[in-house]
C-alpha cells in the first residue's frame, strides 16, 4: 500500500500526464501554423508533440521510481513487527525474572544484599537498560560469594538456578535486540532512498507542469493551463481546483433591497 504522500503526488501526475497526452493531436497543426511561416531554409517546425510525449516517459519513470521507493520502505516497516514483538516478549520475561530474583536475594540475604548484587531500588522498564542490567546481575550471582541465607533451616544457597534462569530470556532480548537494530538501520536506509525517489520527481513533475501549461496556451487551452497550477505549500502536487461560480450559481438579490418605483 502507498503512503498518502505518495498517492497525492500520482494523482497530481495522472493530471499532469493526461493534459500532456491530449495535447499531441493539437500540437503538430498549431505548430505548423505559428512557425511555417518563419522558416528559413534547411529549417524544419518543432516538433512539440514529441516534446510532450517525452516529458509524459520522463514523468512516468520518475513515478515508477517513486512508487517502487515508497513501497520497498513500507514493506521494510512492516518486517519491524516481528522482532519488537521478539524483544518485548523477552523483555516481560526478563522483568519477571529480575523481580523474581530480587525478591529472593531480600528474603534470604536482607535488603543490603540488593544493592551489592547489581540490582537497583527500581528496576527499568526500557528493554535495552534490562539487557544490559541482565548481563550483570547474572555477572554479580556469578563472582559474588553470598552469606548464609538467614532463614531458619537454610544452610546454605546455590545461586546457579537464578543464573539459568536468567540465562535464556537475557539471550533472547539480547537477540531481539540487535534484530531491532538491524531492522532499524534497514528502514533508515529505504526512507533515504525513498526520499531521493521523492525528491526527483517532485523536480520533474514541476517541469512537466510548466511544460504542460504552456503548451496548453500555445494551442489556446487557457483554461487548461490555469488549472495546472503547481502547490506552493504541498511539492508534487497541484492547487486545488477553484469551483466556477455561473450565473445560476450566483445569489439571488434580497426582495426587500433596492429603490421602488414612483
Amino acid at each position: 500500500m502507498l503512503s498518502k504522500m505518495v498517492t497525492d503526488r500520482m494523482k497530481a501526475s495522472d493530471s499532469v500526464i493526461a493534459a500532456l497526452t491530449n495535447l499531441g493531436p493539437k500540437l503538430g497543426a498549431q505548430a505548423d501554423t505559428a512557425f511555417s511561416p518563419l522558416l528559413k531554409k534547411g529549417e524544419t517546425v518543432p516538433d512539440l508533440a514529441l516534446l510532450a510525449a517525452l516529458m509524459v516517459r520522463l514523468l512516468e519513470q520518475r513515478s515508477a521510481a517513486m512508487q517502487k521507493a515508497d513501497s520497498a520502505h513500507n514493506d521494510e516497516l512492516a518486517d519491524d513487527a516481528e522482532p519488537r514483538e521478539r524483544r518485548d516478549e523477552a523483555a516481560r520475561q526478563v522483568y519477571a525474572t529480575l523481580v523474581e530474583v530480587k525478591q529472593g536475594v531480600m528474603a534470604l540475604f536482607g535488603d543490603s544484599w540488593v544493592a551489592k548484587l547489581r540490582l537497583p531500588n527500581e528496576l527499568p522498564q526500557d528493554p535495552a537498560a534490562l539487557s544490559r542490567l541482565a548481563e550483570e546481575v547474572q555477572k554479580a550471582l556469578q563472582v559474588t560469594k553470598l552469606p548464609k541465607p538467614r532463614l531458619a533451616g537454610v544452610k546454605s544457597f546455590d545461586a546457579e538456578p537464578w543464573i539459568a534462569q536468567l540465562s535464556g530470556p537475557s539471550k533472547d532480548l539480547a537477540d531481539a535486540l540487535k534484530a531491532v537494530q538491524r531492522e532499524a538501520r534497514e528502514a533508515q536506509a529505504t526512507l533515504i532512498e525513498k526520499s531521493r525517489s521523492v525528491a526527483a520527481f517532485d523536480d520533474v513533475f514541476s517541469k512537466a507542469v510548466s511544460v504542460a501549461a504552456a503548451l496548453l496556451r500555445f494551442v489556446g487551452e487557457n483554461e487548461h493551463a490555469d488549472r495546472l497550477r503547481p502547490s506552493v505549500k504541498r511539492p508534487g502536487t497541484l492547487e486545488p481546483e477553484t469551483p466556477v461560480t455561473t450565473g445560476d450559481d450566483a445569489p439571488e438579490p434580497d426582495a426587500g433591497s433596492g429603490s421602488a418605483n414612483g
